[in-house]
């Protein structure tokens, strides 16, 4: 269905707590298959497959990617999702 399309992304408790329509516009779209807690950043990551990502081969690292809303008639709508290169 998915095709190995999986990645990444964090979503600060806060915002999930002030942005319950935009989170399900972005969980409507995504099977989660695991689900973190970061407590040093008060943050949730997640692991989901979805046609959001880009298709990632077996044994490749998977990406990690950003949510952009914007404003639009006084509604937030979720306007693309971004891989983020992250370096450790």
């Amino acid at each position: 269905m998915f095709n190995n399309r999986v990645g990444t992304f964090n979503i600060k408790s806060k915002f999930i707590e002030q942005n319950v329509t935009e989170i399900l516009q972005i969980f409507a779209k995504i099977i989660v298959i695991k689900c973190e807690y970061l407590y040093f950043s008060k943050s949730f990551e997640y692991t989901g497959l979805s046609n959001f990502f880009e298709i990632v081969e077996e044994g490749d690292k998977i990406p990690t990617y950003k949510f952009y809303f914007e404003q639009e008639k006084g509604k937030t709508i979720l306007k693309e999702c971004k891989q983020i290169d992250i370096d450790f």
